[in-house]
């Protein structure tokens, strides 16, 4: 309906034009009577058809905001504006008293803009006296004559200093107003320093054009006791006009406020147009991804749009979006990061923009995955361990992990080595003959009584399935630590029938001990199954004399992989999962027999699939001549937080600016990435 409109309204205006040639006869009528400028009871005006005051029959002069609805290129455009604002009330008795507004428009040489409306003129001026202001008039035709709105908005210019003194506007003025503009074709930042007092800075931006409306909004605080240089890196960005309003309150007006608006780097000039576009990505599953508009946004469209993508016979990812830049949200489910952004990602009318996310950008989020999540334990891959560097050869140790028990031998045949982008020659792949020692610390205190029959089963299978030679003991823990009789795979199994549920839970006290019994051994692996918490947390239950801290100094200095295992719903998981990660091991929840079967192959798998490989190094590396930087930024309650409170301190809007200028200093062609965390990451 709107695109019906927006062609009806251009044959409109095409007809007016010709249709304008008839208001020659108004030449041969007087216009407006007009008079000297003289003193006026309040600021003059630019935009002044009559001259003096008095030829008026009213005046009014304040601060505010106002709509202009006009036609620009065929379409029609409505915007806010804001800044000094007069009222004038023209008196004319003439058939069109806005046709003599118009010469006067044009002999000031300013820029008349097609209106929708017969009973209305808007225009612009600039002057080179000027360059930081721009003059705009709105009339409306009254049926006496017309009143006309002027407006003067002040201008930031980039790299010229705006600056303003609040304390010497006068009682009763509590804000400032100005304009930033942009032709979209370089990103912009707002430097702002306020010395002392407080500044609230808000901005805004609509435009409605055609069958397409964008709205921005924007605001900050800013409080001189943080700091007195804030950047404003954050602003909408792309062509238009963000109208600005700095505001403070009677008794805390700095003294001094100054606004340098930069402009730093080329971005993509936005296409716009009524049509939509289409933005496909690729190189991640279908799901994944979602698009968002950048913080503060709100974009209509005539035809409506989706943020759902669609998904293409390729397996990519496909939105139909109206034009602009938009954010792209890779979810990361399942690691401990919230979600990774691609930001300034340009959509043009009528055409397609693909974002092609690295490959490396999977891996990624797979280490981040064997650290962090809980483990998939059906699934099958290759775990690496260790690398070494042997000059003209390296060495990966790595495990295979097969949930279906096959025994698979990599060879160079189906395994392939890539080192700085290039494939290379693989020299062996050995089976790491060496068999392990292994301690399996197993909870038989009273909580495990109803599972300890199938827990016993399933670790007789876990110690079945190690490989041959392996030496392996049990420690009992309940109330007290045991190590049952036995190293060998059948004097183990046969010393299990021993175990019964009875007591508290000394958790602490036989990962000490399972410890001890590893130190000096081959290939050492200590396994720990727990149902619960360490009987000490309880004020009402006896448990370790070991502390925690203790513990975890212990597993730090010996050096022995921890493979953790909670069992059920009561477990103590996150300290399962602190001890596994201090050691380099892994953390595996199992709520249930079924699940814990499934852990222990997981586990088991590691001891009989473990490989070395050796290979060839490349005699020559690529050369690489794009710097990457990453950046990594504590955004925490405690960096924005009355130093009064331990730890905490007003630091981010200073770590802000420091971030700012290293980045404007770095090479155009550096790549660079932006992580900020608190209880989980971000990254941008």
């Amino acid at each position: 309906m709107k695109k019906m409109l927006a062609i009806l309204l251009a044959c409109i205006l095409t007809a007016s034009l010709f249709s304008g040639c008839n208001w020659n006869i108004f030449d041969k009528e007087e216009g407006p009577v007009t008079g000297p400028i003289g003193k006026w009871d309040m600021p003059i005006p630019k935009i002044n058809p009559l001259g003096s005051q008095n030829l008026y029959y009213g005046t009014e002069h304040a601060v505010g905001e106002h709509e202009l609805t006009f036609v620009d290129n065929y379409q029609e455009t409505s915007r806010s504006f804001s800044g000094e604002l007069w009222r004038l009330m023209v008196k004319h008795d003439s058939p069109n008293p806005l046709y003599f507004l118009k010469k006067y428009a044009k002999k000031l040489g300013a820029q008349i803009y097609p209106s929708p409306y017969e009973d209305r003129v808007v225009f612009s001026l600039k002057n080179e006296k000027e360059p930081d202001v721009i003059w705009w008039g709105d009339a409306k035709y009254n049926g006496e004559g017309y009143e006309l709105s002027v407006l003067k908005e002040l201008h930031a210019l980039p790299d010229k200093l705006l600056t303003f003194k609040p304390k010497e506007m006068g009682s009763g003025i509590l804000n400032f107003s100005f304009a930033t503009s942009s032709q979209g074709k370089q990103f912009q930042a707002i430097t702002v320093t306020v010395p002392s007092g407080v500044v609230s800075a808000t901005a805004s931006y609509y435009m409605e054009k055609g069958v397409l409306s964008r709205k921005f909004d924007y605001s900050r605080e800013l409080n001189s006791i943080k700091t007195s240089s804030f950047v404003l890196d954050d602003i909408p960005q792309g062509e238009g006009t963000l109208f600005w309003n700095f505001t403070w309150e009677e008794g805390n007006a700095p003294g001094e406020v100054t606004v340098l608006l930069q402009e730093l780097y080329d971005i993509p000039q936005i296409k716009m147009g009524d049509e939509l576009g289409a933005l496909k990505i690729s190189g991640i599953p279908f799901g994944s991804a979602r698009v968002e508009v950048p913080k503060g946004g709100d974009v209509q469209h005539a035809d409506g749009y989706s943020l759902e993508g669609d998904i293409t016979p390729e397996g990519d990812t496909l939105f139909w979006l109206p034009a602009g830049f938009w954010n792209v949200v890779l979810e990361a489910e399942g690691i401990n990061i919230t979600s990774s952004k691609s930001r300034l990602v340009p959509v043009n009318a009528g055409e397609m923009t693909l974002l092609k996310l690295p490959n490396a950008l999977k891996s990624t989020y797979s280490n981040l995955n064997a650290i962090y999540e809980e483990v998939d334990t059906t699934a099958e891959g290759i775990e690496l361990f260790e690398t070494k560097d042997l000059s003209e050869t390296a060495t990966i140790s790595f495990a295979v992990h097969d949930p279906k028990k096959r025994d698979i031998f990599p060879d160079d045949k189906n395994t392939k080595v890539l080192e700085g982008g290039r494939e290379v020659k693989i020299i062996d792949i050995n089976r790491q003959g060496i068999p392990p020692s292994v301690v399996l610390l197993l909870d038989s205190s009273g909580s495990m009584k109803k599972e300890m029959a199938a827990t016993i089963e399933a670790a007789k299978k876990f110690v079945q399935g190690l490989p041959e030679n392996t030496f392996i003991q049990i420690v009992d823990f309940d109330s007290q630590a045991r190590v049952l009789k036995g190293t060998t795979k059948a004097e183990v199994i046969k010393s299990l029938e021993t175990v019964t549920a009875f007591g508290s839970t000394v958790l602490y006290d036989s990962i000490v001990m399972g410890l001890k019994i590893l130190k000096d051994k081959q290939r050492p692996t200590l396994v720990v199954f727990s149902d619960g918490k360490d009987s000490s947390h309880d004020p009402k239950d006896v448990g370790s004399t070991a502390t925690k801290q203790e513990v975890i100094d212990g597993i730090k200095e010996a050096i022995i992989p921890l493979y953790t295992i909670g069992f059920g719903p009561g477990h103590d998981g996150s300290t399962l999962k602190e001890f596994a990660g201090v050691s380099e091991g892994v953390y595996y929840p199992a709520n249930d027999q079924k699940a814990l079967e499934n852990v222990f192959t997981a586990i088991n798998s590691k001891f009989g699939n473990m490989f070395t490989l050796t290979y060839e190094r490349p005699k020559e590396l690529p050369k690489a001549d794009t710097p990457v930087v990453s950046l990594v930024m504590d955004n925490s309650g405690s960096m924005d937080t009355d130093p009064a409170e331990e730890g905490c301190g007003y630091r981010i809007d200073k770590v802000k600016t420091l971030f700012h200028d290293f980045i404007v200093k770095l090479p155009e062609e550096c790549l660079t990435q932006m992580i900020n965390f608190h209880s989980s990451a971000m990254g941008g």
